[in-house]
């Protein structure tokens, strides 16, 4: 994992340091694979969810999110 830190602010007033950035892919439809950075936080960053994908790379990959069958 790089140090390349940034600080998140944006669901709540308090302003986030994360932890660093690291690289990796990711398989969508079960066949593609695309390479993106995360930024990675501690488990204390106020989000229900793992992981959260910017509007950038969904856009970038056409992508289609299927919550019924739990594709992306």
């Amino acid at each position: 994992m790089k140090v390349k830190k940034i600080y998140l602010k944006g669901i709540n007033e308090k302003i986030v340091p994360t932890v660093g950035l690291v690289n990796i892919k990711i398989k969508i439809n079960y066949i593609l694979y695309i390479k993106t950075e995360f930024q990675v936080v501690l488990h204390t960053f106020p989000t229900p969810r793992d992981g959260i994908l910017g509007y950038n790379i969904l856009l970038e990959n056409k992508a289609i999110i299927d919550i019924a069958n739990n594709l992306l």
